[in-house]
């Protein structure tokens, strides 16, 4: 199969929108015009290696969720276009940095993405219009530990965002950011493996280190306990040890570093008092490490990190290249597009873990293994092995940790619930895990705002906080207690803040905190609770629910679920809307109204309630049963400020 004359057109100046320097009022290029429509472009697929390429792209998974009329096919209105890179406008005098191609089918009918590479020494990479590169079958290959060298370099040295203090020293090197240790860690031993790794105490000196992110599965069979623990220092065989802890062994070797943190040898399993300690310290664990390893693509511990990346079955298509002034002429590549950054990493097996979660957040480098490819990200980015450079918009929109940015209470606030909804969707091997495995991410709200930490939930936003809500299908209660009824803490599944972004913003509280107290099961006063209670002094009115419930549509394509009750007022009319927690058929018929806060609106304010019933054991004591909006106006007129006791 020979290119098409289209295919052979595509220069890597027309491929980028394009404004000529002064003409900024004219109009300008968008992109490469190719095939003038869809059918035009099937017809030329049977003979171009590029056009079969670009329709199978167009054709493959949410591309052609849409299916596209017959009629559009032949018609102007699906002609295909080419767009480089993710700049609005490009400068045709500076590198380009393209690693991307945009396909577009008509103005919306089908999108889709391709890769552009070319070799490292071609004059496509050295002009620096092609950032794109090759991914590699061998994740522990040479050039992927070049890159992985200089991504470290060029974050130690430039990146303000991911310094552990403000003062980022002018000359700061790899070989002089040095943090405190913990308190124990593996010593991987002499880059050659002539040397058996081994469990060392750090007697609180300072150095480097690196940590390891991983899902321990069914396959830690190795671990650090009471009777083992002389062993470990004395040192382990590899074939002792899990794949995913010897890889990570040979990652943190081939870096020259010469310690790895791995909880489950660092961490003395069966000692609950020292497992209590180091779990409280967790944070600063991977606060401080240099980097940490994250097996992002391995569901248990032997699966190991390096998985071999399959490339696709469809080849990729061979391009000539020339610079925009003609002086450079090379090669490039356009390829099916690996795996999403979202779906390599943010639906991973690691990120459907509870623990992993402030493992992610808090580590300042983070290098994932993932199943399609390396990547490294950091505060201030993402690169893909493939050369894509992104912007983590999804975990920028979670942080916690960038000084100087977003420091007032309001926005950390906010941030933190918008990190609960993630950590509520997670899962925890053992349920007691719940408060102290976001205990780091809670440590580091304290250390920015003060406030006083409730079982998941802060006293100076508790309007907000304590207005969590269950989706769809109900929650989950553990055997046992884990937490007060009005912690998300106290239930498993995922919750959300209903408009939390309205309610940060417009909420106005209305209730006053008499007292609020935490009784915490050990050192670690961000970490698990055997017991608290909040005195509140507020409006509360009795109101009925209602005998069916609300649905809640979850698809987008027509499908819903149970949901809510709604409230019945004196009057027999419908207040508002009840969403209650756990079982719904045990809730009572009438249902008491704590006015939270309320949405200050244009006709009339919408009232935020929490929903109780009383405990029994004592007057005015209750437990929660769930949340709920009241949007009659006045509702709450005739009631007289109480106290009440939620346990």
């Amino acid at each position: 199969m020979t290119l098409c004359s289209l295919c052979k057109g595509i220069r890597i100046d027309n491929l980028v929108p394009y404004c000529p320097p002064g003409q900024e009022d004219e109009e300008f290029t968008v992109g490469y015009s190719h095939q003038p429509s869809y059918r035009a472009l099937e017809i030329s697929s049977q003979k171009c290696p590029l056009c079969k390429l670009l329709l199978h792209a167009l054709e493959a998974g949410d591309a052609a969720a849409d299916r596209m009329p017959e009629e559009v096919r032949d018609e102007a209105g699906s002609q295909i276009w080419l767009i480089g890179g993710q700049e609005m406008i490009f400068n045709l005098n500076q590198p380009m940095r393209i690693s991307q191609i945009g396909v577009q089918a008509g103005n919306a009918w089908r999108d889709t993405v391709l890769g552009l590479y070319t070799t490292e020494d071609d004059p496509a990479a050295i002009s620096g219009d092609i950032v794109g590169r090759e991914i590699s079958t061998d994740p522990a290959s040479d050039r992927n530990f070049a890159f992985i060298n200089q991504w470290i370099r060029d974050c130690v040295a430039r990146h303000t965002e991911c310094a552990h203090t403000t003062d980022l020293a002018v000359n700061m090197t790899r070989e002089n950011e040095l943090m405190p240790l913990p308190t124990r860690l593996i010593n991987v031993g002499a880059q050659d493996g002539s040397e058996y790794p081994f469990l060392w105490h750090s007697g609180g000196s300072t150095g480097q280190y690196v940590a390891l992110s991983y899902c321990w599965g069914s396959g830690v069979t190795l671990t650090t306990e009471k009777g083992t623990y002389n062993a470990r220092c004395e040192g382990m065989e590899l074939s002792s040890i899990p794949k995913t802890i010897q890889d990570a062994i040979a990652v943190t070797r081939r870096l020259g570093v010469r310690y790895l943190w791995v909880d489950a040898l660092c961490i003395i399993q069966d000692d609950e008092e020292d497992w209590q300690h180091e779990a409280a310290q967790m944070g600063t664990v991977y606060r401080n490490s240099l980097l940490t390893i994250s097996a992002t693509g391995s569901s248990d511990s032997g699966m190991g990190c390096f998985i071999k990346y399959v490339p696709s079955p469809i080849h990729p298509v061979k391009l000539d290249y020339q610079s925009h002034d003609g002086s450079r002429k090379g090669h490039m590549f356009i390829r099916p597009q690996p795996a999403t950054i979202t779906e390599s990493l943010d639906r991973s097996p690691v990120s459907s873990r509870g623990w992993c979660l402030q493992e992610r957040f808090l580590s300042r480098r983070i290098l994932h293994y993932s199943k399609h490819q390396l990547y490294w990200e950091c505060q201030k980015h993402c690169v893909a092995e493939d050369g894509t450079i992104t912007s983590r918009l999804f975990k920028q929109s979670f942080n916690l940790r960038n000084y100087g940015l977003n420091d007032d209470p309001a926005s950390i606030f906010w941030r933190w619930c918008l990190l609960v909804e993630e950590y509520s969707k997670r899962k925890l091997t053992k349920p007691s895990d719940k408060l102290p495995a976001i205990s780091g991410l809670a440590s580091e709200v304290y250390r920015r705002t003060g406030d006083q930490y409730l079982a998941g939930l802060w006293k100076s936003n508790l309007h907000i906080d304590l207005l969590w809500e269950s989706t769809p299908g109900g929650m989950v209660r553990p055997q046992g207690f884990r937490a007060p009824s009005w912690s998300w803490a106290s239930l498993d599944g995922p919750i959300r803040y209903a408009g939390v972004n309205r309610l940060a913003k417009a909420a106005m509280p209305d209730i006053r905190i008499l007292d609020a107290r935490i009784t915490n099961v050990d050192e670690d006063r961000h970490g698990g609770v055997s017991g608290g209670y909040l005195q509140i002094s507020g409006l509360l009115k009795y109101a009925s629910r209602s005998d069916t419930r609300t649905r809640r549509p979850i698809d987008g394509w027509g499908s819903s679920v149970p949901w809510g009750y709604y409230l019945i007022g004196s009057n027999s009319e419908s207040v508002g809307i009840a969403v209650l927690d756990g079982v719904h058929d045990e809730a009572p018929r009438d249902l008491l109204c704590l006015k939270v806060s309320y949405n200050p609106g244009d006709d009339s304010p919408d009232y935020n309630v929490l929903v109780l019933e009383p405990t029994g054991s004592t007057p005015q004591e209750y437990r929660r049963l769930g949340t709920g909006e009241v949007n009659e106006a006045g509702w709450f007129d005739d009631c007289p400020n109480a106290a009440v006791t939620i346990v």
